[in-house]
């Protein structure tokens, strides 16, 4: 039934272009009404402007390699051609994650942080396309510091390693003017082989939900 009824509307549509064209053929002292429509036509296009954006963003890591929720912190910036596509960097730090999993030992003050590089998609929607739900991945650096606990709990001294990563996630960016909201859900994971002497961030992965105060112009 859905077919039928895009079907109708197609013809519909192609009917009326036939008539249009026709009748610009025929009357050809009607060139502004021509333009004017075509103007109208692509106005959504051409009101989209490109975007700078500035985030800074406060929430959770959880799953994964992380057997509690942790708090994270972190920003972005983005930069969007048309507000619909581009590219942006976003750095995240989470300076709680447990090295030990179900241990007895209780060692949770290792950072782990990561720097990612993205290609960004979104669409703007609604009054002065306020609303821009959006998409983004791509890869950069996870890094992991230990902390004096773990160092002690480990009996171990100072381990930071760094290894290439990788992340996808979606979210909702949200303005009145230039001030707004950018939440995201987003999933990281280390990639490739890591070197021998990596031990914690090997095969790591994890989700981070965040949500913060954003600027654009």
């Amino acid at each position: 039934m859905r077919i039928h009824k895009l079907a109708v509307v197609a013809a519909v549509v192609v009917s009326l272009a036939w008539v249009s064209g026709a009748s610009a053929q025929e009357s050809p002292s009607q060139p502004q009404t021509q333009t004017a429509q075509t103007t109208q036509s692509a106005s959504w296009f051409d009101e989209l402007d490109n975007a700078a954006i500035v985030s800074g963003f406060l929430g959770s890591s959880f799953g994964g390699d992380f057997d509690d929720e942790t708090v994270d912190f972190g920003g972005s910036f983005s930069w969007l051609w048309r507000s619909i596509v581009g590219g942006e960097f976003i750095a995240g730090f989470s300076p709680n994650f447990s090295v030990l999993g179900d241990s007895a030992v209780d060692a949770d003050d290792t950072m782990v942080n990561s720097y990612m590089f993205n290609a960004i998609g979104a669409i703007p929607l609604g009054p002065d396309r306020r609303w821009q739900p959006f998409v983004s991945g791509g890869i950069g650096a996870l890094t992991l510091d230990t902390g004096d606990d773990t160092e002690a709990a480990l009996n171990i001294g100072n381990v930071s390693e760094t290894e290439l990563g990788g992340n996808i996630g979606f979210g909702l960016m949200v303005f009145g003017n230039q001030w707004g909201f950018r939440g995201d859900v987003r999933y990281f994971s280390q990639l490739g082989d890591p070197d021998e002497e990596t031990v914690f961030l090997d095969d790591l992965d994890f989700w981070r939900a965040n949500a913060g105060v954003a600027f654009r112009w």
